[in-house]
C-alpha cells in the first residue's frame, strides 16, 4: 500500500469548496505531524494543487482540542480542572 499519493488523487471529483476543506485538513494533519507535504521531484517549488503530494508518516491520530489549554488560563485554573465537561446528546 503507497504512503504517497498525489494530492489531485485525493480530490479528484470533488466539488472546489470540498477542495479547499481537504486542503486545510491536510495542513493540520501536516501540523500536527501525521503527514508530510511535498511537490514532485522535477518542479523546484508546489506552483498548482497537481504538483503537491503527501506522505503519511503516523496514521495515530490525536485529539488536540480534548487536552488544548489556552495560554490565558492561569496555573491555578489548570489545578481546579479536573475533568473536562462532556456534552451527552438527549
Amino acid at each position: 500500500e503507497p504512503k504517497t499519493v498525489d494530492f489531485h488523487q485525493v480530490t479528484k471529483n470533488s466539488e472546489p469548496y470540498e477542495v479547499c476543506r481537504l486542503f486545510l485538513s491536510s495542513l493540520m494533519l501536516c501540523n500536527s505531524g501525521n503527514i508530510a507535504l511535498s511537490h514532485n521531484e522535477d518542479c523546484a517549488t508546489v506552483q498548482t494543487p497537481d504538483t503537491l503530494r503527501i506522505e503519511l508518516l503516523d496514521s495515530q491520530i490525536d485529539s488536540p482540542m480534548e487536552t488544548f489549554m489556552a495560554p490565558s488560563v492561569s496555573a491555578a485554573d489548570k489545578e481546579n480542572i479536573s475533568i473536562l465537561p462532556t456534552i451527552h446528546a438527549s
